[in-house]
């Protein structure tokens, strides 16, 4: 069958749906964050493999731009009547859960023993007050907002406007994802080696939420291409034009047409089981800095289907899967069948298996909306692990994925 036929690749890429704004946003569903946009063609010639495009994430709408509720601007009792002969120069840091109890320390002065802060109009616990210096413990407030920071004596006052950024708690629950991925193709029936590497990351409103689940319903099942994440999700625009990752100084940018911090030009720069924390942020919230945010993955064995041999292995459409296990969260298969006539849309249909990292699995070929033998079957096994770190603003964590993705083909049978 070889003899006579080849293998064209054009990448399997995701994309994903949300809202986007600063503070608290409108829901909107994720959907098909793992979907291709585009798929190989099928067999026809000389093998290639050129990626029509990279694989990222494509939202499909306008954030919104407007907190949950207005900045307080009424303090709970009446400041001094005249300004208060001292200077606000710095808050650090300028967020934090709306919870309440966390430590901000307001620089400037002099503030005299009868100082009071308020934050949104409520009373914040002095900690302690060098004249130059204040640390005081945040109150909690009722919802998500950007708020007013008020600082009081007996003498009067002064008020810095939207200085103090509430979030919504989110303990225990996911307020970041995205991931630090590394993708080439194997087998050398492509002609020559592709390789992609890149990483995104989005801020979410706090969800109970793990990556895999863009995917598939639970672990160790399969889905068909029909399959959306059914819960709603919203994401932050933090007006940050960048975010960095070290060691290396990798710098992801903010894409205004995606919403997410991204870079897809990475081939190179990151390596195999390597940590990455992310730097503070240049502007606006002060303190914003996340350690050991994201990992990467080291590449899987396959043993069955032999993805990573000079020919193109036989796919049956109920194919027992196996490789070596390496002690992943999870493991990504993805099958699908090529239509080489529509770049656009080039797959015909699609499964998706999320699968604990055991060693073997077979795919439910009940997904498949159809199966006809001597067709592309595009393989993508991901091996994948979850890196949690705890982020500062809201007490939810940061999960991401790093993901090491072998891209093989055969023919169905």
């Amino acid at each position: 069958m070889y003899d006579s036929k080849n293998i064209a690749l054009t990448l399997l890429i995701g994309f994903f749906s949300v809202s986007c704004g600063m503070g608290l946003k409108p829901t909107t569903a994720i959907e098909d964050l793992d979907e291709p946009s585009s798929e190989p063609g099928e067999p026809s010639g000389s093998p290639t493999n050129q990626p029509e495009s990279e694989p990222n994430s494509q939202p499909s709408w306008e954030p919104s731009t407007q907190p949950s509720s207005e900045p307080s601007t009424q303090p709970s009792s009446e400041p001094g009547s005249q300004p208060g002969n001292f200077v606000i120069s710095n808050i650090n840091p300028n967020f934090g859960s709306n919870t309440g109890g966390n430590p901000i320390t307001i620089s400037g002065g002099p503030f005299d023993s009868s100082t009071t802060v308020l934050l949104g109009g409520y009373d914040a616990t002095v900690l302690s007050n060098n004249g130059s210096s204040m640390m005081v413990s945040t109150p909690s407030f009722p919802v998500e907002s950007i708020v007013d920071i008020t600082v009081q004596t007996n003498d009067g006052s002064q008020t810095e406007y939207a200085a103090y950024h509430y979030f919504e708690d989110g303990t225990g629950l996911t307020g970041a994802a995205g991931s630090i991925y590394y993708l080439t193709t194997v087998g050398s029936y492509w002609g020559s080696t592709t390789e992609l590497a890149g990483a995104s990351l989005i801020f979410l409103m706090p969800i109970d939420f793990h990556w895999w689940e863009l995917s598939a319903p639970a672990m160790d099942t399969c889905a068909p291409q029909s399959y959306s994440y059914a819960n709603q999700i919203s994401i932050y625009d933090l007006g940050q034009s960048s975010a960095t990752l070290t060691p290396g100084t990798i710098n992801l940018a903010w894409d205004s047409t995606t919403y997410q911090f991204k870079n897809t030009n990475l081939t190179g720069l990151i390596a195999n089981n390597s940590t990455y924390s992310m730097s503070d942020f240049t502007s606006t919230y002060l303190g914003f800095s996340v350690p050991n945010l994201m990992q990467t993955s080291q590449a899987p064995i396959v043993y069955n289907p032999y993805i990573s041999g000079s020919v193109p292995p036989d796919i049956t459409q109920n194919h027992l899967f196996t490789w070596s296990p390496s002690g992943a969260d999870w493991i990504h298969i993805r099958l699908g069948r090529v239509d080489s006539s529509n770049p656009q849309n080039p797959y015909l249909d699609e499964v998706n298996c999320i699968v604990y990292d055991d060693g073997s699995f077979m795919i439910d070929g009940s997904k498949w909306t159809s199966w006809y033998p001597g067709e592309q079957i595009d393989i993508y096994f991901t091996r994948s692990i979850e890196q949690s770190s705890l982020l500062p603003h809201n007490n939810s964590y940061g999960r991401h994925v790093g993901e090491y993705t072998a891209v093989g083909a055969g023919f169905s049978q």
